[in-house]
């Protein structure tokens, strides 16, 4: 993986997405919460509000990728159409960060698991994907 890269966490891509509400109060179904003493802890809320904004962003060594607005829910075509219109472009513009030395992580969300986005990824970063079918494996659990 690393190759005794000491650099190699500077490398990786890390993104995710998120949801904001837009009426200023605090959306509990948004936030995981991971305990060793109660694995099941849940709590409930309302999950979906009319007004909302979905943000996908991205860190790569000392490089915040601009935030992306995904209008209503995430899909995997919506997904890969970040991707491909968005994410990819920025990256190559990036200074000073060779876009073959990347390495792509994702969590679990379904949206990246869809066919198109795997095949998309893979032509992309090959053998160097950090996700649920990645080339490393996301961890099940994470708290991300």
């Amino acid at each position: 993986m690393a190759n005794g890269n000491v650099d190699f966490i500077k490398n990786i891509l890390f993104t995710d997405e998120s949801t904001f509400p837009l009426h200023g109060r605090h959306n509990p179904s948004v936030a995981r919460y991971w305990s060793r003493d109660n694995e099941h802890k849940v709590y409930a809320a309302r999950t979906q509000y009319p007004q909302k904004l979905n943000v996908w962003a991205g860190l790569v060594g000392d490089h915040i990728i601009v935030p992306f607005f995904i209008e209503g829910n995430l899909n995997g075509h919506k997904y890969l159409n970040i991707l491909q219109n968005d994410v990819i472009p920025s990256l190559q513009q990036l200074d000073n960060v060779q876009f073959g030395s990347i390495w792509f992580q994702q969590d679990g969300c379904p949206a990246h698991n869809s066919r198109q986005v795997k095949e998309y990824l893979n032509a992309q970063f090959p053998n160097r994907v950090i996700s649920i079918c990645g080339t490393l494996t996301w961890p099940l659990r994470s708290p991300d």
